[in-house]
């Protein structure tokens, strides 16, 4: 059936009630044919006023369209859980209309890249807690709430905690030495972003607040945070745990990531075919609360910071670019990366995907398939460097708590010993996977099914299927034969199922749904079109 407005209407059926759900979507791109099941649709293909009903009455309401979707015979403790869903899902559609509401302002190319990290709006395209901010806990929305200046310009400030009580990893003491407040020689002091300290307070008694503080300017993560000025720690930011649900986890920061990000670093150095591509984002200096002795990891997570380095000093004379930021839409609903780069005819936008495409597949991959090191380069990890001329040089990379590694490719291709200190990780770290096909996959997502579809939407070349034919060819520069192109060109592939990773313990324990492969995407059949390009 049709609307009014010209879009298609299809009624969700199959409620798990066992009677049809009373409830229907409308979808801005998808052409009317009866009894057609939708394997796949991208939040794109929705329209932005969706019709829906709830009972007799129209809703916009993200829980009662939650209640319709979920079953009805959960255990006490499922409820709590979809409890919790609620709560993030309400926290979500809150804070997305707090900033259509309050939009940052447009960035350029010439802005700063902190400019372009607080410019996202919209975030995760396939998330439905994209914008979720939820506190764990009453006091840590206290806190949050007592800031004047809010998550986007938070205060950091610090506690003393005994040396014997933390893990220091890396030239933590002389890197911040400047800027940690004055400390006994048996005590380090660790900072500490405002709004987690009643956790850290709470969580170890040993723990002394320094009554000191610093100003910052938040990252897209929010728990990444650049020293205000800069001056402060001059070529470095910090990443702080913050007790506070986004998206799909707490972001505090386990001692699996404070022990393995130096380690990872440096061998993110040596996997990287070219570095003039693609641009390392250290993390040289970590510490983290010990466990054992009352600590586990549960409470350790909440005590840490991690010392990271400042691309912009690192690279001068090149302007760095969240790559999640350039797919955003400004308040006059064009995409940031159209307005920033000028691509005003179709021409301009394909060489862009042209080259954007073809640097991202040649920094990406070589490392997957070399040395079966997976980088987690989705857009919030993912940085565009881009010369003062306007042309894209290449990327950085951030990030590496999600990083996939082969361990027995790795050490052989590097020739690294098993007792090698790059072989060090945390025990049972979740970043250690136990095959190449799992590094694939995971790669194949955070660029293909992110990164890169993204940005073929946001320059309208997704429908007509010529941005798929650029990203198919840049691809198949690399994967010619073998298991990694078998995985990345099968019909169906992996897409992780968001919501799934939250409900797993419900019913079903699996993170991943099989979708039609978007990256064979031929474009659309219309009447009089005549048949679309081949997908390969």
């Amino acid at each position: 059936m049709t609307s009014p407005l010209g879009a298609t209407l299809y009624p969700l059926t199959g409620h798990p009630t066992g009677s049809p759900a009373p409830v229907a979507i409308r979808f801005s791109h998808l052409p009317t044919i009866s009894g057609t099941r939708v394997a796949f649709l991208d939040p794109a293909d929705i329209a932005p006023l969706g019709i829906t009903t709830y009972g007799q009455q129209q809703t916009l309401d993200p829980v009662q369209l939650f209640d319709l979707l979920v079953p009805v015979d959960l255990e006490i403790a499922d409820r709590e859980c979809l409890a919790r869903l609620r709560r993030e899902l309400r926290s979500s559609v809150d804070c997305q209309t707090q900033l259509y509401e309050n939009r940052p302002k447009q960035p350029s190319l010439g802005s700063p890249a902190i400019q372009w990290e607080q410019a996202i709006v919209e975030g995760h395209a396939t998330h439905p807690m994209h914008r979720s901010r939820t506190p764990l806990d009453d006091d840590t929305h206290a806190a949050i709430a007592k800031s004047s200046e809010g998550l986007l310009q938070p205060t950091i400030t610090f506690v003393s905690v005994p040396r014997s009580k933390v893990s220091i990893f890396g030239s933590y003491d002389e890197l911040l030495a400047s800027y940690l407040p004055n400390s006994d020689p048996d005590r380090v002091v660790v900072p500490v972003h405002q709004a987690q300290l009643p956790q850290v307070l709470r969580r170890f008694r040993i723990a002394q607040h320094v009554p000191s503080t610093r100003r910052a300017l938040a990252q897209a993560s929010m728990r990444t945070v650049c020293p205000d000025p800069a001056s402060d720690l001059p070529g470095y930011h910090l990443k702080l745990p913050l007790a506070m649900f986004t998206t799909s986890a707490l972001r505090t920061i386990s001692p699996h990531s404070v022990r393995n990000g130096p380690i990872v670093s440096e061998l993110a150095l040596r996997v990287v075919k070219d570095p003039t591509l693609l641009h390392v984002v250290r993390e040289v200096a970590s510490i983290g609360a010990s466990m054992g002795e009352g600590t586990d990891e549960h409470d350790a997570k909440h005590l840490a910071c991690v010392v990271r380095t400042d691309p912009e000093v690192e690279l001068p004379g090149e302007k760095i670019i969240i790559a999640a930021a350039l797919v955003e839409r400004g308040a006059n609903g064009t995409p940031l990366v159209i307005d920033a780069f000028g691509l005003r005819t179709r021409k301009a936008r394909i060489d862009f995907l042209e080259t954007y495409t073809r640097l991202a597949v040649d920094a990406f991959l070589p490392p997957m398939l070399d040395h079966g090191f997976g980088f987690e380069c989705h857009g919030q990890n993912t940085l565009l460097r881009v010369a003062e001329s306007g042309q894209p040089l290449g990327f950085a990379i951030r990030d590496f708590g999600g990083v996939q590694i082969h361990v027995p490719t790795l050490a052989s291709s590097l020739s690294l010993p098993g007792d090698s200190p790059l072989l060090a990780f945390h025990e049972n770290s979740s970043i250690i996977v136990s095959s190449l096909d799992k590094v694939y996959v995971n790669v194949f997502h955070c660029l293909v099914q992110n990164q890169l579809h993204r940005l073929v939407r946001a320059l309208d070349l997704h429908h007509c299927g010529t941005g798929w034919t650029i990203v198919r060819k840049h691809v198949s520069r690399w994967l010619t034969s073998g298991r990694a192109e078998e995985i990345w060109f099968n019909e169906a592939v992996d897409l992780k199922a968001f919501v799934r990773m939250k409900m797993g313990a419900l019913y079903r324990d699996y993170l991943y749904s099989m979708v039609p492969n978007v990256l064979l995407y031929a474009g659309e059949v219309h009447q009089g079109d005549g048949e679309p390009e081949a997908a390969r």
